[in-house]
């Protein structure tokens, strides 16, 4: 096998064991987007949604980077690239909310 595949290779069976968790948030952010956006929703409940949205934003943040580290000496590998621009995305569909870390009266 010539060298690129095995890298190619490398690089999915690393990237996989991650592929969990990005279903997980995925979900999870589908599960939150309508307590963070309906208008129907008393004050608390829309808060509530958008502390716990800003709090799985961060756990994706904090994984990215970890990830990026980890996998630094293959980085450019398709299969790191697609599961860091899958974050990327998800993180840019729930952007950050600066009322979510204001404190309730």
């Amino acid at each position: 096998m010539s060298p690129e595949i095995t890298q190619r290779k490398l690089a999915r069976t690393r990237v996989a064991p991650h592929l969990s968790d990005l279903k997980k948030w995925q979900s999870e952010a589908l599960r939150l987007s309508p307590l963070h956006s309906s208008r129907h929703q008393p004050a608390e409940a829309l808060l509530e949604g958008e502390r716990q949205l800003e709090a799985l934003r961060k756990e994706i943040e904090m994984a990215r980077q970890a990830l990026i580290l980890e996998m630094d000496d293959i980085r450019d590998a398709p299969a790191v690239v697609h599961y860091l621009a899958a974050l990327d995305s998800l993180l840019k569909r729930y952007p950050p909310n600066t009322r979510a870390a204001l404190p309730t009266r």
